[in-house]
């Protein structure tokens, strides 16, 4: 089933990264929280549209990454605009689309400012468990 928008342009405004601690001084279990929200919906035509965006990963007392931007897109963007001006909330499948959007693009800029503000990736690393063959020869336990 197709999407029911396309983003035809995504556009960062603004970036903004602290981290409170010094180096070395935080704790290794930290708290990741990641959050996009739509802060403004506008109908450019019947069917193209523009929505101005946060995005913000919080690092529970020890910094946090906030990024800004708009998106315009292709679809019923008189319906949304018109939904997001009466109830504050966009339809179901195109906050979908919207906000996946959003944050598969603002993770990789999340990713790159956190490390600049020596923070911790704002998603969890894989584990690496390399199994190592045991020894040559007879067995000991």
């Amino acid at each position: 089933m197709p999407s029911p928008v396309e983003i035809t342009r995504f556009e960062i405004t603004g970036l903004d990264a602290k981290r409170f601690q010094r180096m070395g001084g935080g704790s290794a279990d930290v708290r990741i929280d990641q959050n996009s929200a739509i802060t403004q919906v506008t109908a450019l035509s019947e069917t193209e549209g523009a929505v101005a965006f946060r995005f913000c990963v919080s690092y529970s007392g020890m910094g946090y990454v906030n990024i800004e931007g708009e998106l315009l897109f292709r679809g019923p963007a008189q319906e949304v605009a018109t939904s997001w001006m009466e109830r504050g909330q966009i339809p179901s499948e195109e906050a979908n689309a919207i906000h996946s959007s959003i944050v598969s693009s603002c993770m990789v800029s999340a990713v790159l400012v956190a490390r600049e503000a020596k923070l911790p990736p704002p998603f969890p690393l894989p584990r690496v468990n390399v199994k190592r063959p045991p020894p040559p020869g007879p067995e000991v336990a």
